[in-house]
């Protein structure tokens, strides 16, 4: 009989329970509270991650991923490394995030603060008091990563923000932040605890003015929601001059 044995030693005679007993171990934070969550780089190498259920903690996740889902989170710091596919944040408040992925989306979200770098329009849904900003991670590995994630650093889309519940586009449940507002030092001293000194020291690596890739621009007449499915957002959101993107599952590889 074939065993399947975890990254940890674990063995298992079934695969699925293998599969996600590893994904729960390795690509998942849930259920913390005032603690400081860290995943190096190299240690998710373009799998999938879900976070949910915090409070009052620092999430760092400074590696290339494919989909990464955030649920139910409060007074929070999370930074999350760029991301080939897309970023689900749900039923967030009080939080402060720095993003880079390819699609963000956010529903029943309040009062937070968001430093992007986004290659398509940022969606907003049932959500209010969102801030947005450029986005501000810098660290050594963080160009080597956006390569790995097929993102351009130059068309970032973060401003360009998209509220389902706003077909007026008062405006009223977002705004962006001014210059003088931005913190850009927020993550300094957590990249220092998490990282060499050689590895915190780099350049900048998304400009603060990008020219904007109008190919993948909402124009404000589109309609779907956050539970359309994948293949009719990807319709809408690209114009067929490149492939779209795949949403691969975890250990798509195995």
């Amino acid at each position: 009989m074939q065993l399947f044995t975890a990254s940890d030693g674990t063995q298992f005679k079934d695969r699925n329970e293998w599969r996600k007993y590893e994904f729960e171990t390795n690509y998942t934070f849930r259920n913390k509270a005032q603690e400081t969550l860290i995943k190096g780089p190299g240690s998710i190498c373009g799998q999938p991650f879900d976070v949910s259920d915090l409070k009052d903690c620092v999430v760092m996740l400074l590696d290339h991923t494919d989909q990464v889902q955030v649920d139910h989170v409060a007074a929070t710091k999370m930074f999350l490394g760029p991301s080939s596919t897309s970023v689900f944040i749900r039923n967030c408040s009080d939080c402060v995030f720095t993003i880079a992925c390819k699609q963000l989306r956010f529903r029943d979200c309040n009062n937070c603060t968001v430093y992007l770098y986004s290659f398509t329009a940022p969606i907003i849904e049932t959500s209010s008091d969102m801030r947005f900003a450029p986005f501000n991670g810098i660290y050594r590995q963080l160009s080597k990563q956006f390569e790995e994630a097929r993102l351009d650093p130059h068309c970032n889309l973060w401003s360009q923000v998209y509220d389902f519940n706003d077909p007026n586009k008062s405006g009223h449940n977002w705004r962006l932040l001014r210059q003088e507002e931005e913190d850009s030092d927020i993550w300094k001293l957590f990249l220092q605890q998490a990282l060499s000194e050689e590895d915190c020291m780099s350049e900048e690596i998304v400009p603060r003015k990008c020219t904007p890739n109008g190919n993948v621009a909402l124009d404000g007449m589109q309609s779907f929601t956050f539970d359309t499915t994948q293949e009719e957002a990807q319709q809408t959101l690209w114009n067929g001059n490149e492939p779209l993107p795949i949403f691969p599952s975890a250990f798509n590889s195995v």
